[in-house]
């Protein structure tokens, strides 16, 4: 169980009182934006140290919500031996500091030349937060140094341009929030017998304190040059020297070391212990990326025992045959039943090979809890070496998706059209049938007179030859359920078109634009979306066959997809496609009226036809290697329908109102999935699979207020099935003439 916060555990009352107080009243200001402080500092030299704020002695705690630019550059007249200096952005030797505040520290080494017996010194260092007690930082920290030139030729001597960085530096506790960039780089040093020209980085540097980081790190070292030769390069993302007490190591942020030299070497998380070799509790939810000429781990542990607790997120790179956490001899690493989570943020990455865990020849013990990735179509195996221990173990992973979403994009499109036409036969349907309620001739004026009615009344409904014309503006919404993938999808647009009216047929054609907004569901796809812009053009009728009736609808569409998602084996890789489908939807229904008074039932059955085809395309991700192909899509479906509907006419004052209601039931008669290939580089295609509802229940209700040539219809549509429900209302604008 780990133990209790640094600052809790250790500090007295009053100071965890203080620090209370001074959270809270950073809190309260940290809305407004603090002044821009400049502080520049030149020709230094002899060990100085310059500060933007020197915070020592001020109450506790010092709280911090300003700008500090600080710009600091050693002597360069070139006659000091000794130019070292160092420059921080906020110093305090007492209080604790909270900063809210952002920080831009530069520095830059002077020139030192000496032809004394001593060496040439012009090693600069540079501290964002440099404090002996507990930070708390929230803000953007970027510091810079730069060696700068050292020159001795006096025998014996030497010469040393080192530089050195920090973004926040204590002998305390440290809880960071805030981005953190830091960048280190040797000079040029020229001595006798030694010299020196180094740059290291740090992110965050304790000694002693728990680090708890939230924030992103970027830390990068570039050696100088020393007797022309390229200096060393060291870059840490946090590095704790453990005390005599136990810490806690926690991590959830993002991690990106590099070390640039002929000898470099860079660590994420540096763990070592000063005095006693006591437990250090490691938790690390974050992804870490350590890249350099040398050494580079993204866990360091030379002389301490570290436990992992809760989750190790441990980043594959392009050298499996390095082990990603380094434990030295002499020291040790407790696995804890911690879970182990996989990622890769690399573009080199590699499917199904081992990668080694582990390197060092420290102590290895106990095991892993569980072990997965985040992303649900990546599968993790992990291998037990031939020891006891794990310290030879290995993971691979494989590309074996468990569903695709743009599949479910398909089907969310497929919906969409299917409830598109709803909007034409309900709109066919009412504008052919209404007329027949108020017939003139046999029988139904006689259903009329029982009714009360007379045959003025049809002159409502304008149920001569003519033309007409529309407009439909529409709502869509589709829920499917997530298992393992769903989607809620939200759909506007509108249909218009005009019509002719016969004697016996109805008959027009129709345009229509849909745009159509899909939300992915289900675990690991929660980040997806895509956009659709549908566009549909077609024709439509309606007529008579002695007593039945007949009604088709055939509508072409071209459907435009914007995709954007998550991918990479922990979903930290953005990935966008741009891709296109177009087919053919199309019905054939037959159907009995039947006439009670002033109502009509329309019992009908008949067949739905799709035709879908999808493009094959290439997904763009921010890492190449995870670009995802997807092959092409060609659907060819064919459905059953039947359906009851009924229907009223109600003249009312100068008015006919029109009410409607339909239920029936629609069967998919040819396969109940869609099927594509899809593959990432290096691995074969895949087939991915998507099953839709095979039995589905429809049900539309619509009302209808006609006067003269002019009519309104309010109605609504949906379609319920076992995994998918969507629901349709729309608002049609008639006009006839």
């Amino acid at each position: 169980m780990p133990k209790q916060s640094h600052l809790t555990h250790r500090r007295p009352w009053g100071l965890r009182a203080g620090l209370a107080i001074g959270l809270l009243l950073a809190a309260m200001v940290s809305g407004a934006s603090g002044a821009d402080i400049v502080r520049t500092f030149t020709s230094l030299s002899g060990d100085q140290q310059v500060y933007g704020v020197d915070a020592t002695g001020q109450p506790a705690p010092f709280v911090n919500t300003d700008h500090y630019v600080v710009t600091a550059a050693g002597d360069d007249s070139g006659t000091l031996y000794n130019v070292n200096f160092g420059a921080s952005g906020i110093y305090s030797a007492g209080p604790a500091v909270i900063n809210y505040g952002a920080i831009d520290l530069s520095a830059t080494g002077g020139i030192s030349s000496t032809s004394a017996a001593a060496n040439a010194n012009t090693i600069v260092y540079a501290y964002g937060i440099h404090s002996l007690a507990d930070v708390f930082n929230s803000g953007a920290i970027a510091v810079t140094a730069t060696g700068g030139t050292a020159t001795n030729t006096t025998a014996g001597t030497g010469a040393h341009a080192g530089a050195v960085a920090y973004g926040i530096r204590t002998m305390a506790a440290v809880t960071n929030s805030g981005a953190i960039t830091v960048s280190a780089t040797g000079g040029t040093a020229n001595g006798v017998v030694v010299s020196f020209a180094n740059g290291t980085a740090f992110g965050i540097h304790s000694n002693g304190g728990d680090v708890t980081n939230s924030g992103a790190l970027t830390v990068s070292a570039r050696g100088g040059t020393a007797n022309g030769v390229a200096g060393n390069a060291s870059a840490y993302g946090i590095r704790l020297i453990n005390g005599s007490q136990a810490a806690v190591l926690s991590n959830s942020g993002a991690i990106t070391v590099r070390a640039s030299s002929a000898s470099a070497n860079a660590y994420g998380i540096y763990i070592t212990d000063s005095l006693s070799p006591v437990i250090t509790d490691l938790t690390n939810s974050g992804i870490i990326r350590a890249v350099a000429a040398s050494e580079a781990y993204e866990v360091y542990v030379p002389s301490a025992t570290v436990r992992l607790v809760a989750t190790y997120n441990l980043n594959l790179d392009d050298d499996p045959a390095t082990g990603s956490i380094y434990v030295s001899n002499g020291a040790a690493l407790e696995l804890n039943d911690a879970a182990l989570t996989l990622t890769s943020v690399g573009d080199d990455f590699q499917w199904d090979t081992e990668y080694r865990l582990f390197a060092g020849a420290g102590t290895i013990s106990g095991a892993f809890g569980s072990v997965s990735a985040l992303n649900p179509n990546v599968a993790v195996t992990y291998n037990d070496g031939a020891l006891a221990n794990p310290s030879d173990d290995t993971v691979s992973l494989a590309y074996r998706p468990i569903g695709s979403t743009f599949l479910q994009g398909a089907e969310a499109l497929r919906h969409s059209l299917a409830l598109t036409g709803n909007l034409v036969n309900q709109r066919l349907v009412s504008a052919y049938l209404r007329p027949r309620l108020a017939a003139t001739g046999t029988p139904a004026l006689k259903l009329y007179a029982t009714a009360g009615n007379t045959a003025s009344d049809a002159i409502y409904d304008n149920s001569g030859p003519g033309n007409g014309c529309f407009l439909i503006p529409y709502y869509t919404r589709i829920a499917k359920d997530a298992s393992p993938i769903g989607y809620d999808s939200d759909a506007v647009g509108f249909v218009t078109g005009y019509e002719r009216r016969t004697t016996h047929h109805l008959a027009g054609f129709h345009l229509g634009y849909g745009r159509n907004e899909v939300d992915f569901s289900g675990t690991g796809f929660d980040d997806n979306d895509e956009d659709q812009d549908l566009l549909s053009a077609g024709i439509h009728a309606m007529g008579k066959l002695a007593d039945w009736t007949w009604r088709t609808q055939v509508t072409g569409f071209y459907a435009r997809h914007d995709y954007a998602g998550r991918t990479g084996a922990g979903l930290d890789v953005g990935e966008s496609a741009d891709y296109d489908s177009y087919g053919v939807a199309a019905n054939l229904m037959g159907g009995y009226p039947m006439r009670l008074g002033n109502h009509l039932l329309l019992p009908e059955a008949g067949l739905d036809y799709l035709w879908l085809y999808r493009e094959n395309f290439t997904t763009d991700a921010d890492n190449p290697g995870w670009n995802l192909h997807s092959s092409s899509l060609d659907e060819h479906q064919l459905s059953a329908t039947a359906s009851l509907r009924w229907l009223a006419r109600f003249p009312v004052a100068d008015c006919v109102l029109t009410p409607s209601l339909a239920a029936g039931l629609r069967c998919l008669l040819t396969n109940d999935e869609i099927d594509a290939h899809q593959a990432m580089p290096g691995t074969a295609p895949v087939t991915v699979s998507a099953e839709q509802d095979d039995l589905s229940a429809t049900l539309s209700a619509s009302l209808l207020i006609a006067k003269g040539n002019f009519s309104t219809e309010l109605a609504y549509a949906g379609e319920y099935g076992d995994d998918t429900t969507a629901h349709s209302a729309w608002w049609r604008l008639n006009f006839q003439f």
